[in-house]
């Protein structure tokens, strides 16, 4: 069964980014948090200390940061080969020639 929400450790290695980078991402209001309730009978109507975020919102936040490869320019790639057939034969250091 796939969790619902994971800690900041575990949703840090999902990422690919440190336990510090998803806190400072929480901290920045760029990523939402689960505060589920307290457990305790002694501690009723108060939020559970554990951060959690829903794995939902975790691959939102990555859609939304998202960033697409530019096209490649055809003239720009059409310079460089035509560039590169002119040029000089190069020789690596301590070739003979």
């Amino acid at each position: 069964m796939t969790p619902l929400a994971v800690g900041v450790e575990q949703a840090a290695a999902l990422i690919g980014v440190s336990k510090n980078v998803v806190r400072e991402y929480i901290k920045l209001g760029l990523l939402p948090v689960v505060k589920l309730p307290s457990a305790s009978s002694d501690h009723r109507g108060e939020r559970s200390r554990r951060v959690l975020i829903a794995v939902a919102d975790l691959e939102a936040f990555v859609d939304q940061h998202r960033v697409l490869a530019p096209a490649p320019d055809a003239r720009l790639s059409e310079a460089a080969v035509e560039g590169w057939r002119r040029s000089p034969v190069r020789r690596r250091k301590g070739e003979a020639a």
